[in-house]
């Protein structure tokens, strides 16, 4: 009766009262329709009274029974709020935490403080055993560690199981801050960890590692291989790929410090470990046992082991080739080291030893006595890679190759090319000497002085005595650590002595001093100094130091044109790609987002790229093509970085995925993306908040007001940041409803 009658009234009513609404959908309870059921008590909500908080828990009853969890949860949170009825906001507030915890729900750490503020609220609770239980588990499923190791400092006398949780925590907070290249606090979290002792001996193993690690990057090399050995004695062994990586940078350390036979027995068990999942970490233990041969001179072993890595990954084949070709030339096979050099110039045009590979060639042909094969060499070197360092070097060995051919004139022509080319390199000074004993032989000592005068005095091939004192002199003060003194020396050195044979070095001193005293504006003239002589030992780190002086200024496009210079010199595909992701945040920054997609593009193509540069430049490229209103590999780019929601790029580009979704009218995509978000978690709880209200706009889009008021709420009350963009945008879309 109740039901035939208020359904009469609901139909002819517009604004029904939330009573009736109340006793409607409750009926419908009573008959077991729950969809009806939650259609009218929908209506009966909103209010600060008994009757909303019942229509609340009545509703998350009934989203029960039809097992739509989400709402369900919405429901008893909302019903939990309410003071009204303890009875309800008990029972609310337990099956609100229970929903959180069976389904995973880690939202803003709701999983925690539920549970702890159920226990607080409802000590005496016939549920408290129960909950209390349930809590050290809570802590695991929680993306949100800051807050669940704050939630655990307050228990004053931790259990085992609490404990163990807290070195698991910390565990992860720490490798979370490895992927976000934290090292400091990274290190902070693995030691906790490590003090908390061997309460999960995995856990405890596998923090040592990461601990290991983080010392490794920061060069701390004799840390790293203790706790790498630490790791190696309490691993159970399961975890093959860090065993064998453990293994493998204990050599790498021992390696640094020469100590080669001990390298060696750590790569042999590196690669006794028997790891096969990752071909190219395995290819690059077989080049090291290569390595480690060589060095002890075992040729005939180091051959095999880099015969053995060639077979294994293409990718750092070109290596394992060039150093076969080495041996070759050692071993005075010299036809054997052409052809390996040419392999490696045909098959791998992109290689990183091709400028190495060319002047290996143009020597053999030297021993070989194949004189103009050398010259055709050493020109293809010097015209494809005018900024190797072995450019520098060919013009020298041109210069000796055209005097064993007896063509004095070239000999003399290459000589001079490197000398003005090269002013102020120790392959200039090289040429120098050269070109002075020809001129001598020749009795044409007045076409050398000619010469020097040509160069306008702006090079010196030796120091004077008064030069050589002076010097020599303010660098004895630099070394004992007077540095105010020191800096005063060499200012009064190039004072006296602006081009003399020690001005790269005291210009080079000088930049140093400043820079270490903060001072880049002074630094910056002495490193523009060395930038403006022609390539010499000090280049790279006066373009490095540059570089970076300008990007802390926010000169990006002054950074970037250093950073382009730099990048022609590197010597590494590690240390192009650590280069080519500073230019591409140069471009970023100075907003330049079709260049950033062509230089992101260049990373990600590069088969030898780290996996931190890949994610920096799919980042970046997505958010360029954002920029750009672009949809070009924007949905491939963010649902790859999406993948791993620890770093801050990946929190990011979840949101932005589902953002894009709901931009491009498929609201259903939108919402599965944000829900899995919100199952899943982050650190990162800025972006989990954007997605909230995202999901708000989804159903107040779709008409389904309820909801979006619901998940608005429930984000006001459990968001903790203090972060005003937040908030501005919650209370703008509350209004709405009110």
């Amino acid at each position: 009766k109740t039901i035939q009658y208020l359904s009469d009234y609901a139909e002819k009513e517009t604004t029904p009262l939330s009573g009736s609404m109340y006793l409607l959908g409750t009926a419908w309870y009573e008959k077991a329709d729950y969809s009806k059921a939650i259609q009218y008590l929908k209506y009966a909500t909103g209010n600060e009274g008994e009757l909303s908080q019942n229509a609340y828990f009545y509703l998350g009853c009934a989203s029960l029974k039809i097992d739509d969890k989400k709402s369900a949860r919405l429901a008893f949170e909302s019903a939990s709020l309410s003071s009204i009825n303890l009875k309800t906001k008990e029972l609310a507030l337990y099956n609100y935490a229970m929903l959180i915890h069976e389904t995973a729900y880690t939202g803003f750490n709701e999983s925690i403080a539920v549970f702890e503020n159920f226990l607080s609220t409802f000590p005496d609770s016939y549920y408290a055993d129960k909950v209390s239980g349930y809590l050290s588990e809570v802590y695991m499923t929680s993306k949100n560690y800051a807050a669940a190791i704050a939630s655990m400092r307050k228990i004053k006398h931790p259990s085992t199981k609490i404990l163990t949780a807290k070195q698991r925590i910390l565990f992860l907070m720490g490798t979370q801050a490895v992927v976000n290249s934290k090292l400091e606090e990274a290190n902070r979290y693995l030691t906790d960890a490590l003090e908390i002792g061997r309460m999960d001996i995995e856990c405890f193993a596998e923090t040592n590692f990461w601990r290991a690690e983080v010392a490794f990057r920061q060069a701390q090399y004799k840390d790293a291989a203790s706790f790498y050995q630490n790791y190696i004695i309490n691993s159970s062994g399961n975890n093959k790929e860090n065993l064998t990586l453990a293994n493998y940078n204990i050599g790498y350390t021992l390696l640094i410090i020469k100590e080669i036979a001990k390298a060696k027995n750590a790569y042999e068990k590196a690669l006794a470990v028997g790891y096969k999942k990752n071909p190219t970490l395995t290819a690059d233990i077989l080049n090291r046992l290569g390595d480690c041969n060589f060095y002890a001179k075992n040729y005939t072993n180091a051959a095999n082991y880099y015969s053995r890595a060639a077979q294994t990954a293409e990718a750092s084949a070109d290596y394992s080739l060039f150093q076969q070709a080495q041996i070759m030339s050692l071993q005075k096979q010299y036809n054997a080291q052409i052809n390996l050099i040419d392999k490696i110039l045909f098959d791998y045009p992109k290689s990183d030893y091709r400028d190495d590979a060319l002047f290996e060639k143009a020597r053999a042909y030297q021993n070989l006595d194949q004189k103009e094969l050398a010259v055709k060499t050493y020109t293809e070197l010097m015209t494809t890679y005018p900024e190797s360092s072995f450019s520098r070097d060919a013009g020298v060995q041109m210069g000796m190759v055209y005097f064993g051919m007896n063509d004095i004139e070239k000999s003399i022509e290459w000589y001079k090319y490197t000398i003005e080319t090269f002013a102020g390199s120790d392959e200039a000074n090289v040429a120098n000497e050269d070109l002075k004993r020809i001129y001598k032989d020749q009795n044409r000592i007045g076409e050398y002085a000619q010469f020097l005068k040509t160069l306008g005095g702006k090079v010196i091939f030796s120091a004077s005595e008064q030069d050589s004192l002076m010097y020599l002199g303010a660098e004895k003060i630099y070394m004992k650590g007077q540095k105010q003194v020191a800096e005063s020396s060499f200012k009064e050195y190039l004072k006296e002595f602006p081009a003399g044979a020690f001005s790269l070095n005291a210009n080079y001193y000088l930049a140093t001093l400043n820079l270490d005293e903060k001072k880049d504006s002074v630094a910056t003239i002495y490193l523009q100094n060395i930038v403006n002589r022609p390539d010499n030992k000090f280049t790279q780190q006066a373009l490095k130091s540059s570089a970076e002086i300008a990007y802390s200024q926010s000169n990006y496009d002054k950074a970037y044109t250093y950073y382009k210079a730099l990048v022609q010199k590197a010597e590494s595909s590690k240390k192009r790609t650590e280069i080519r992701t500073k230019m591409l945040r140069c471009l970023w920054f100075g907003n330049k987002p079709s260049d950033v997609i062509e230089a992101a593009t260049i990373i990600l193509d590069d088969p030898k790229a780290e996996i931190a540069a890949k994610i920096e430049s799919r980042y970046y490229r997505a958010k360029s093509n954002l920029v750009l209103q672009k949809s070009d590999n924007l949905v491939a780019d963010l649902t790859i970085l999406a993948a791993d929601t620890r770093n801050v790029m990946g929190a990011e580009a979840k949101y932005l995925l589902a953002n894009y979704y709901f931009d491009t009218e498929n609201s259903k995509k939108a919402e599965s993306e944000i829900l899995d978000y919100i199952e899943k978690g982050t650190a990162h709880q800025h972006w989990l908040a954007r997605s909230f209200i995202l999901l708000s706009d989804i159903y107040l889009k779709n008409n389904d007001q309820f909801q979006a008021r619901q998940y608005l709420l429930s984000l006001k009350n459990n968001y903790k940041e203090k972060d005003p963009e937040i908030e501005k945008m919650i209370d703008e879309r509350i209004t709405k409803f009110q």
